[in-house]
């Protein structure tokens, strides 16, 4: 968890927290519904406020510690009836001084009813044993209207709600939506207030990476993640490590902020705001160079993770105050790799744009000793010139059908050329790739 100070008579809150389950069958129990034990270890530390600012006495210890067990248990009541059971105690102190206002004891009780595989309803309470808020009344609506394959899933929940939307995949690109959950005081009222789309496409040079925000309002101060802006997090294909990490946002002044957090930075932005539609665009290119990478290709995965940042301009609104994206927890509360998704290239590069200078038609023939033998060894020396683009009605190419000949690429027909000289003789040296070689005896008509 991460909570910015905000000013000298802030808080600042920074947390870590470990914790792993594990599965208990009792004798007493049945088979389907075993104990969960779940020991976990928080770390927290505190930035201010300062009690110049924010009063005497107002100064809390640097470090925080929470200790805790918790037990659950999910047993199968009736067909379609189930319950979600839990209690947690714990040990919340700078471990200075721990007394038994140290301890807390928090529980949860929910029943769980599932009509059908497209709706479940959930209600109960959460005993939070803090001390103004005791018990909280929590549940509502999970509804995937295409069952478990389908795109949608709305998790109408008090109080953590949550709305996924997978929109498609086409070519190279997956089209994913998701809406955010509330942070920090901030408020969400739908869609328009704030939801994301993102997208992804690939060249052997570059990954391209687009999101569509609609925002009914931008602010940014000039920032790459307090306000409307972008963390994008990189991992490795195992993710289960932070490679890269780069911020983008686009101040009220309409200057695009780019923070290289870690990495070498090189990667492009394009963001513009639509104020009649309410929609920011999102264009970044990351040059395979940006992500430590010597080129991209078919078959290549890479961990991403984006944050989508929502910051308004209605008061107490401004600065990072929500979030939606694709894995937005690869970048809030820490970053981490797991969180991630996983993006996988497909299909084949396009092909670059093709290019002729004049420097492509002329060629410095050295001096050689050249034997026509079949054997290439004496042209170690020469440089061949491959590929080399030719025009055709306006245009350049690599290769002109011609008679109803077709050509489906390099592997069934390319040619490369080299030159060389000595007092009494011009050699020139061609290597020709061909799946198949045809020709009925003229030095023309046929592979000639």
């Amino acid at each position: 968890m991460y909570m910015n100070r905000g000013g000298a008579g802030g808080l600042g809150w920074t947390e870590t927290a470990l914790s792993g389950t594990f599965l208990m069958p009792l004798s007493f129990m049945p088979e389907n519904a075993p104990l969960l034990v779940t020991p976990g270890f928080n770390l927290n530390y505190l930035n201010g406020p300062n009690s110049n600012f924010a009063g005497p006495g107002a100064q809390a210890p640097p470090r925080l510690y929470a200790g805790y067990l918790d037990f659950g248990w999910n047993p199968q009541l009736t067909h379609g009836l189930s319950a979600d059971l839990g209690f947690r105690a714990g040990i919340y102190s700078d471990f200075k001084s721990v007394t038994w206002q140290s301890w807390r004891w928090q529980g949860r009780g929910f029943g769980v009813w599932q009509t059908n595989d497209k709706f479940q309803w959930r209600a109960g309470l959460i005993y939070l044993d803090r001390l103004t808020i005791k018990l909280l009344p929590a549940g509502g609506l999970v509804y995937t209207p295409g069952g478990p394959d389908g795109k949608m899933k709305f998790d109408i929940l008090f109080p953590n709600p949550k709305f996924s939307y997978r929109l498609d995949s086409f070519r190279n690109a997956d089209l994913r939506w998701y809406l955010a959950g509330e942070y920090g005081g901030g408020t969400w009222s739908g869609p328009s207030d704030h939801s994301s789309a993102v997208a992804f496409a690939w060249d052997a040079s570059s990954l391209y990476i687009g999101v569509v925000v609609t925002d009914d309002t931008h602010q940014n101060g000039g920032s790459g993640w307090n306000g409307d802006s972008i963390q994008m997090v990189f991992a490795n294909a195992a993710q289960d490590t932070v490679t890269h990490l780069y911020n983008y946002g686009l101040s009220d002044g309409g200057d695009v902020v780019i923070m290289n957090e870690k990495g070498p930075g090189g990667s492009e932005a394009s963001i513009t705001r639509d104020e009649d539609s309410t929609t920011t665009l999102y264009e970044f290119s990351f040059p395979a160079a940006s992500l430590g990478l010597d080129g991209y290709e078919s078959g290549m995965q890479i961990g991403v993770g984006i944050c989508v940042n929502d910051g308004d301009t209605q008061d107490g609104q401004g600065g990072q105050k929500g979030w939606s994206g694709w894995g937005p927890y690869a970048a809030v509360y820490g970053k981490t790799a797991s969180a991630t998704g996983l993006v996988s290239l497909v299909g084949d590069a396009p092909a670059a744009d093709l290019t002729l200078s004049a420097e492509d038609m002329q060629y410095d023939a050295n001096g050689a000793s050249i034997t026509l033998d079949g054997d290439a060894s004496d042209w170690a020396d020469a440089e061949f010139k491959s590929q080399i683009p030719f025009e055709k009605g306006g245009e350049l190419v690599l290769f002109e059908e011609y008679g109803g000949g077709t050509w489906s690429g390099p592997a069934d027909h390319s040619s490369a050329v080299a030159f060389a000289w000595d007092a009494s003789n011009l050699y020139i040296g061609v290597v020709v790739t061909d799946d198949t070689h045809q020709n009925g005896g003229s030095g023309w008509n046929g592979d000639s």
